[in-house]
């Protein structure tokens, strides 16, 4: 039987967990979101155009976002804004974050001779 439950820090408190974090003081919790966050507000902030333009409309200083407590200046996206988006630019629109040069092209490729299935 695999087990996938990590022995870690929890361990020596007679606990099982999947991750370290999860039996982490508070403040090492708070860190870890806090450079997940930013890690994440950086990638946006680079590669979408569709969450720069609102958090720009909104008045919104991408420098000044630095914890939980500061997103509550970031709009709500909701499914109509998304919608919107999709007709502004067709087909992914300013949502999508990649390029078309880190595009990968994925087609179905033919099975290999053994198989593939026979006729009766």
């Amino acid at each position: 039987m695999v087990s996938y439950v990590k022995q870690g820090v929890s361990a020596r408190r007679g606990a099982r967990c999947f991750s370290d974090i999860e039996a982490a003081p508070p403040e090492a919790v708070a860190a870890l979101q806090e450079r997940k966050l930013q890690a994440q507000l950086g990638y946006l902030r680079q590669h979408s155009p569709f969450y720069r333009d609102r958090l720009r409309h909104a008045g919104v200083d991408w420098d000044k976002l630095r914890g939980e407590r500061d997103l509550e200046q970031v709009p709500l996206t909701v499914k109509q804004d998304l919608r919107d988006s999709l007709k502004a630019a067709p087909p992914f629109g300013p949502t999508w974050q990649r390029t078309r040069r880190r595009w990968c092209r994925c087609r179905p490729r033919p099975a290999p001779p053994a198989a593939r299935p026979t006729s009766a």
